[in-house]
């Protein structure tokens, strides 16, 4: 049985990291270099009001070292042209091959974790009902923690990083019970249940700076958020469906269960 599902989770993580990185490419990475060139652009403008005094405080100081960096950095850029600092990993195909790499490990990982789900439903599934597994995956992984943290633009002012992780495990573990509740229990008052612990965590309220604050002007945010979201919604349903289609193999010709 573990074997059955290493060997779905491989096959399934791996197709939708590949299938991810095209579409990444396609739609995502042109928006992230369009926001970096904001980011690391002379006189950055900040896209901001109301900041708190402590949020000024870091911003100025931040901005003082990070000018005082430029300008060492050109000194050095002066003397030294080709064997200067270079960043990591470069522009290009190496840095389409890390992130081949990484969305093929993120694969690997979420597709343990559908197949693990779905074995312990103990309900055998097809292409079909595979996908609707992914949907439940993209809901839970992306979607609803999206609705209180959208994907984010290089540059964007957020709230603190242990805060927005402490969030976004929250509203996934309540939304995949959630779900579970309403999909697979018949009794409404359990199905109730369920509604509440989706709603939960934006009832909280996900952790945010006072205004939105950014190098990156509001549209492009906005646009980043809607295009990350589709690449992960083509993610979840490759996954789903590569994973539904071998289980349905290997419920066939069990000779790996």
């Amino acid at each position: 049985m573990i074997q059955r599902i290493f060997l779905v989770a491989i096959a399934a993580g791996i197709a939708a990291g590949i299938f991810v990185t095209l579409v990444q490419q396609w739609k995502v990475i042109p928006l992230i270099n369009q926001a970096e060139l904001y980011e690391f652009s002379d006189g950055i403008t900040i896209h901001s009001h109301k900041l708190s005094d402590l949020e000024q405080a870091i911003l100025a100081e931040e901005n003082k070292n990070t000018t005082q960096a430029n300008t060492e950095t050109t000194q050095a850029n002066t003397e030294t042209t080709e064997n200067d600092q270079e960043s990591w990993p470069q522009d290009g195909i190496e840095r389409t091959l890390y992130t081949l790499g990484a969305n093929i490990v993120t694969g690997v990982g979420f597709a343990l974790l559908l197949c693990a789900a779905i074995t312990m439903r103990g309900k055998k599934i097809d292409v079909k009902s595979g996908v609707l597994w992914g949907l439940a995956g993209f809901i839970t992984f992306a979607f609803a923690p999206a609705i209180g943290l959208a994907p984010e633009v290089p540059g964007t002012e957020a709230a603190w990083l242990d805060e927005r992780q402490n969030w976004f495990y929250l509203t996934a573990v309540a939304t995949a019970i959630g779900l579970g509740l309403i999909i697979f229990k018949k009794q409404y008052m359990i199905k109730a249940v369920g509604v509440i612990l989706i709603a939960l965590p934006h009832i909280i309220g996900a952790p945010h700076p006072d205004e939105y604050a950014g190098s990156a002007p509001a549209p492009l945010a906005a646009e980043f958020a809607i295009h990350s979201l589709f690449a992960s919604l083509c993610f979840w349903i490759i996954l789903g469906a590569i994973a539904g289609y071998y289980f349905y193999k290997l419920d066939k010709n069990p000779t790996y269960s």
